[in-house]
């Protein structure tokens, strides 16, 4: 193989890469802390796509205000999710919340496919054109999307180690012994809902989206 190629593989490779575990990121916070298998995160994915991308073309809005309203959008989201659904579920056992979030990714996976068909949407490159270096072409876009998901992961790992952070480890490790030491663990499942609901926000204008009605981002 020749190394161009092959370096070429890895930059495309750290890209996907890094959406993917910006995905399981948000995908494992909940699970830890909540216990709930959520199915629906692929669904919480594709409307931050579609916030940004009606953010952008519709509003004629700068692209990071897209990122910012779609953040904002995703994080009131998932605590509404959490008040309207998960907590009412959690009592009954982890394989009836588990269903509920199928179903709730099923509605909204046929919702959005009769609401926007199955048109692919365009939004302009942020940072246009490509970088050769010695053979190999890099994407700005690409580098951008490595970039921002090396930042999200850092500023996740420190948030994790603030007062909330540690109250958020402290739960998923015992909830029980959590609460014995002052800990309000229901205030902490709408937060880590909020903060993993958040991160598919920062993430979805990075890639196309996760179910029939797609939309490809440069």
């Amino acid at each position: 193989m020749d190394l161009s190629l092959f370096l070429q593989l890895i930059v495309n490779g750290l890209m996907s890469g890094g959406i993917y575990a910006l995905i399981a990121a948000g995908f494992t916070l909940i699970l830890g802390v909540i216990q709930v298998f959520n199915f629906s995160q692929g669904q919480f994915y594709m409307l931050g796509a579609y916030c940004t991308f009606g953010i952008v073309t519709s509003l004629g809005l700068p692209y990071p205000l897209g990122i910012l309203a779609a953040l904002a959008a995703m994080f009131l989201l998932g605590i509404l999710f959490h008040f309207v659904i998960v907590q009412w579920t959690l009592p009954h056992g982890f394989f009836h919340t588990m269903l509920v979030t199928v179903a709730f990714s099923t509605m909204v996976g046929q919702a959005s496919f009769l609401t926007f068909a199955a048109d692919q949407g365009l939004v302009e490159p942020v940072i246009p054109g490509t970088l050769n270096i010695r053979g190999i072409t890099l994407n700005n876009g690409k580098l951008l999307v490595i970039g921002g998901a090396i930042v999200v992961m850092v500023v996740l790992y420190y948030f994790m180690k603030t007062k909330i952070g540690t109250a958020m480890l402290a739960a998923a490790e015992n909830k029980d012994v959590a609460q014995l030491q002052g800990i309000n663990a229901k205030r902490i499942f709408w937060v880590t809902m909020a903060v993993g609901s958040g991160l598919c926000g920062v993430q979805a204008p990075s890639s196309s989206l996760s179910s029939r009605p797609r939309t490809t981002w440069a």
